[in-house]
This record gives structure tokens, sequence and C-alpha cells, in this order.
């Protein structure tokens, strides 16, 4: 009995011992280190320009919101992908994603086109949200990214199309015969207005003005300044009421983004979002900026009569009807996308007028 006993003690105050020497042992950690997705994005525009920044901001938000498990590096100025090989780079997985340029390409993303259309609200924040509003709910614009392997998730507009010139343009009449830089359906509006339409890319435009190669070039504010088109157009006519040409598109390769895991799907989505309030805002804040700028340095700025906003209207117009032609009869729903574009534009610029833009209201 006695011998149990001192068993019993024994194995008591040996317990007691393990687990005392066990509770002072450092702590092991058997957690595996999760290493972060690190996408690449090819970027055309240069660093620092309000376009690049909006895409900073993009990526961070992305990094800080999944923890650092998304990170996505940005590789601007075209290092990695340029404005014209963008989607196949993406296509091919040259790049994760990048900004792709439908302007380079509409005979790929013809639908994509359709914001480039010389017609509609030149009003950025509605510009952005229309675009928006496509990619959410317009179905056949989507599948044109898809048949490149690649997903939309963001759209962003050149801005409202200006024209600076070398030489004084007070009316449209002082177009005719004017070498004018411009691309896609602004090239037909050109030509419709009497200039003389040059096809340069836009980072090689400042040179051509320099050798006369061009007279002007129509570009959004945006654009005008990083390239410092004021240096040598000391003239600026301001083109309002044909739309805010939306050309752009961030996109994502499909097998890439089908790689993500659910919840970090849903957090790239929601960043993408709210992309487009974010972009609107740096944007018109960037635009009255360097207006004021172009003034500063010498800019004589010019606005058009009610006769000329009429012409440049019908001229609009005509050049989307060849558009909407154009597609059509190739089977594809131009006029239906360009009317949805339209109608959901003039929505949001009628919230625009009447609440503000949202960023400005209590």
């Amino acid at each position: 009995m006695e011998q149990t006993k001192n068993r019993h003690n024994f194995l008591v105050i040996f317990l007691v011992a393990l687990v005392a020497v066990t509770w002072t042992l450092p702590k092991v950690s058997f957690a595996v280190e999760v290493k972060p997705v690190v996408l690449k994005f090819a970027e055309d525009e240069p660093a620092g320009s309000m376009y690049a920044k909006t895409r900073e901001w993009w990526a961070r938000e992305i990094e800080r919101r999944t923890g650092g498990r998304l990170q996505v590096k940005i590789y601007p100025g075209g290092t990695l992908a340029n404005a014209r090989n963008a989607i196949d780079a993406v296509m091919t997985k040259v790049a994760d994603g990048g900004t792709v340029v439908s302007v380079f390409h509409p005979g790929k993303t013809p639908l994509a086109t359709v914001s480039q259309n010389p017609v509609g609200s030149s009003d950025l924040y509605a510009s952005y949200e229309a675009m928006k509003y496509l990619l959410d709910n317009y179905a056949p614009l989507q599948k044109e990214f898809a048949k490149f392997n690649q997903k939309a998730f963001w759209a962003y507009a050149s801005g409202g199309q200006k024209l600076i010139a070398t030489r004084p343009i007070e009316n449209l009449s002082k177009l005719k015969g004017l070498k004018v830089r411009a691309t896609a359906q602004m090239g037909s509006l050109a030509d419709k207005l009497g200039a003389i339409p040059v096809f340069i890319p836009m980072g090689e435009t400042y040179e051509g003005l320099q050798r006369g190669t061009a007279e002007g070039a129509m570009a959004g504010l945006a654009h005008m300044k990083p390239l410092r088109f004021y240096e040598v157009c000391k003239h600026l006519l301001m083109l309002e009421g044909i739309g805010g040409s939306n050309c752009g598109f961030g996109t994502i390769n499909l097998d890439v983004w089908k790689s993500l895991p659910p919840d970090i799907q849903k957090t790239v989505s929601e960043v993408s979002n709210e992309y487009y309030t974010f972009a609107a805002k740096a944007h018109i804040e960037m635009e009255q900026t360097i207006l004021n700028e172009f003034k500063a340095a010498g800019v004589t700025v010019y606005s058009l009569s009610a006769d000329d906003k009429n012409k440049l209207t019908a001229a609009g117009e005509e050049v989307t009807r060849l558009w909407t032609k154009d597609l059509d009869g190739k089977g594809l729903p131009g006029s239906e996308i360009l009317d949805t574009l339209l109608k959901v534009t003039a929505k949001y610029h009628a919230e625009g007028e009447t609440k503000g833009y949202p960023w400005k209201r209590k």
C-alpha cells in the first residue's frame, strides 16, 4: 500500500516538473511563410504623370487590402510593353497585366473604341462612370478582351480633346490645311474640319511639332502637359461637347486572374471599382491646374463661337455615324453599344450637374 502511494506521489511530482520545464521552453512556431504573389503590370504612361500616379494608387491599395499577399509592380514608360503591343504582351504573359490602349489596335477591340467617338459629354466624371457601367454590364465588351485571354477591370479617359497648335487658331476655319496629330475617330474629325490628320505616336509628337511634321495636336490636357506641347505650341483651341475619349483599359491575363484566390479577386474588383472616382477626381483637378499653367506660360486659349460649336457637333456626329455603320456592317453591335454609352453618359452628366461630383457632396 505504501509502495503504491509512493509511486503515485512520484508520478504527480514528475508530471508537475514536466509541465514546468515545457512552459519555460521557447515556443516553436510551425507557421509556413507564404510568399506574396507579384504581378508585372505594363504601363505606357511615364512615371510621375497623373495617369501613372492613379495606377500606383490602385496598386498600393490592392497590396494594403490584401495584407501584402498580392503586389502589383508597375513598369512605367513602356519599359515592359508599350501601348502598341501591350494587348499581346498580356495575352502571352510577357506581362501579367497592363494598360491596353484600344486606339492602337481598333481591329482587335473595335467595341472598345466606342468612347473615342467625338460625341456626347466632355465631363470627365460622366465619362469614367459610363465606361465603368459598360465594363460591368455590357458583356460583348468584355468578350473582346477575353478573345485575347484577358479581363478588363478599369478604363480611363484621355480627357476631352483639345487642339494645340504652333499658329493662331481662333476658330474652326483656321484648321484648313493645318497638319494635326490625331488618331482614330479624332483623325477623321480633323479631316472633316479641313485639317490634314497626321499619325504620330504620342511620345514622338513633341519632336514632330518641333520639326514641322505636325503643326498641331489633338489630345487631352493631361497628355499635353507632361509631354510639354506648350513649349512649342502657344495656341490652344477648346473643343467642348465631343466626349471624354476613353481609350485605355487596365487588363489582366485570364489565366493569372483565375489562379488568384477568390478573396483576392474580390479585393482587386473592389479597388478597381473605386479607381474610377479616384481617377476622375485627379483628372478633373489636374486639367484645371494645367489650363492655368498653360496661360501662365504664354499659351493663348480660344473658345468656340456658337456657330463653330454647331459645326463641331455636326462633324462629330458624321464621324460617329461612319463608325457605327462600319461596325454594324461587320455584324458587331456598334449602334447598340454607342446608344448605351450615350444614355449612361447623359445620366452621370446630369447627376454631376444637379448633385455635384461625389467627392464634393456632403
